[in-house]
């Protein structure tokens, strides 16, 4: 479950940033729609029809000159483009045309010719403008520096147009004589205001504009505070100025209720922020808990489904022991019975027979379960699993019916393994056999050798193996494969899918209880249409010269090969 959480977690921040910058340039979208809008009502109806309070809203303040609105309707009428659109053309042109237009002074000499002397563009207006057209040249891309620009030119340019607009909101006149902020109009401050803002949303990079949008507990405390903090401030602060100039309290006065005013904020601010923090950690917290005890209780479910499966198993395994141990008892102890009432000698050798060989057949039994528990005895020596493999093929092509092909590719050369001679010859014989089962008429069985190398930390879907080299006989059928269910179960004890009257189940509990017993492991692929493809792995070992002299005594195809009995079929 943690794993989970943790692959979905910066997936989904990853959203969260995206519909944050989507949310924002819609945003700038409109923002700039605004700023050229306004500028082309003052352009339109206040320089081309007269109306004087477009320009300027009071009389006696400067107005908002035609190539000022003229640059404004030409950077927001390009942002807006680019916010609609997505071309490059747009915020490129634009801004090369800006600055153009205010180092050639072009725009300046023809809209402004029959303007008052006290009007005009300011120097203020002049930078701010510089710096937006920087911005819209490098809006376009994508990198961390284009970005970076724009932060730089925007947060360069607000605060000379923000302290324009104080100035307006709290009439200080005295701004307005100097040479930077002189002929700077109200409505050239609330331009740039919109302007900037919708080039700090218009970035296409996740910054911190962008808190605004997100959709975490601080974003929210920011989105519902912030509008209250700003309005009320300047609310505030109008009232106290208005105040101590029609002499309702002094100026001294004013300044220790904006200082009240400025604690009472910072504190109700701080205040929710505490509280919503507490209210995300209480639910974290309470989550935590919750996830915990729902690992418990997955813990307990597990613990009882594997205490259920292996009583299961268990359950099984007696079923099929006391099953076929039944049948050879019976056959025993009728042929005992024939024997004491049989007359001639004859009878008597013949049910002799059977009941001895009832008794092997008890006996291989009672080896294959060893097997599959790890207990039985074996015979371990050096063997070359090529030469193995050579002796086999032989009779291996024999058994198979004439419709099966069956090829062998040997590649694991003369490198050796540790294993039972007459063990490792029955475990290829039932994979064998079970893979001729599943393909049916007109089937293909590949067998084929190699080595590989296993790594610390590797990761097999395989009970933990050691790092290092081991040899391997793969075994693949074109059959009808197995289906995932039916895989799970394929190495259980007396589990099969074939007929009880010729199959005990045993197969592959065997092969697999062989190859752990051997230090190796089993590995099993399948799928249903897919064919299946059994794979036994065994350590490689180092082999002296007498290792390889017993070894060279299979020889090709040692004489009685044809006399093997095929294993037990899963």
């Amino acid at each position: 479950m943690d794993a989970a959480i943790g692959l979905q977690e910066p997936s989904g921040r990853q959203e969260d940033r995206t519909e944050a910058v989507e949310r924002g340039l819609r945003l700038s979208l409109w923002l700039s729609l605004g700023a050229a809008a306004m500028a082309g009502a003052i352009l339109v109806f206040g320089w081309g029809f007269g109306f004087a309070r477009l320009p300027r809203i009071m009389p006696e303040w400067p107005a908002l000159v035609p190539s000022t609105a003229l640059l404004f309707l030409l950077a927001g009428g390009a942002l807006a483009a680019w916010g609609r659109t997505r071309r490059r053309i747009f915020p490129l042109g634009a801004g090369c045309a800006v600055f153009a237009l205010l180092i050639t002074g072009f725009v300046e000499q023809m809209m402004d010719a029959d303007v008052p002397a006290h009007d005009g563009m300011s120097l203020t207006t002049r930078l701010c403008f510089l710096m937006i057209a920087a911005a819209l040249c490098s809006l376009p891309g994508q990198s961390r520096l284009q970005a970076a620009v724009i932060h730089a030119a925007v947060l360069g340019s607000m605060p000379l147009s923000q302290v324009a607009l104080l100035g307006y909101v709290f009439d200080m006149g005295f701004l307005f004589e100097t040479v930077l902020f002189s002929k700077l109009s109200l409505m050239t401050a609330v331009c740039f205001l919109l302007l900037q803002a919708a080039l700090l949303l218009a970035v296409q990079r996740p910054g911190w504009v962008h808190l605004l949008f997100r959709s975490g507990p601080g974003s929210r405390i920011l989105r519902r505070f912030l509008p209250a903090i700003v309005a009320g401030q300047l609310a505030f602060g109008v009232f106290c100025e208005y105040g101590a100039a029609r002499g309702m309290f002094t100026a001294q006065f004013g300044i220790a209720l904006m200082t009240l005013a400025s604690c009472w904020y910072a504190g109700t601010g701080l205040l929710v922020m505490a509280r919503q923090l507490n209210r995300v950690s209480e639910r974290e917290r309470r989550a935590l808990h919750g996830l915990h005890e729902k690992h418990v209780v997955l813990t307990q479910a597990e613990a009882m489904a594997a205490r259920i499966q292996k009583a299961n198993s268990l359950g099984r395994i007696a079923g099929g022991v006391a099953h076929d141990f039944n049948n050879l008892l019976t056959v025993i102890r009728g042929n005992l019975d024939l024997i004491a009432e049989a007359g001639d000698q004859e009878a008597r050798q013949r049910c002799l027979r059977d009941a001895l060989a009832a008794t092997e057949r008890g006996a291989e039994l009672t080896q294959k379960l060893l097997s599959y528990g790890g207990k039985l005895v074996l015979n371990a020596e050096p063997l070359i699993l090529d030469r193995k493999l050579r002796f086999l093929e032989g009779m291996l092509r024999r058994y198979l019916p004439g419709n099966v092909r069956l090829s062998v590719a040997l590649g694991s050369g003369r490198r050796w393994l540790m294993a039972d001679r007459g063990q490792l010859e029955q475990a290829i014989i039932s994979l064998v056999s079970n893979a001729a089962d599943a393909v049916g008429a007109n089937g293909v069985i590949e067998i084929s050798t190699g080595h590989c190398c296993i790594a610390a930390g590797a990761g097999l879907p395989v009970p933990p193996a050691l790092p290092g080299t081991y040899l391997f006989v793969e075994v693949r059928d074109n059959g009808h494969g197995m289906a995932p269910e039916i895989l799970e179960k394929a190495t259980d004890p007396f589990f099969t899918t074939k007929d009880e009257a010729t199959s005990s189940g045993l197969g592959l509990s065997m092969v697999h209880g062989f190859c752990r017993q051997s230090g190796g492991f089993l590995r099993i692929d399948s799928a249903p249409g897919e064919g299946t493809r059994v794979t036994m792995h065994f350590p490689e070992v180092a082999a002296g010269a007498a290792a390889e002299d017993r070894d060279a005594e299979d020889g090709p195809e040692a004489p009685g090969a044809e006399g093997l009995r095929l294993a037990d079929r899963a």
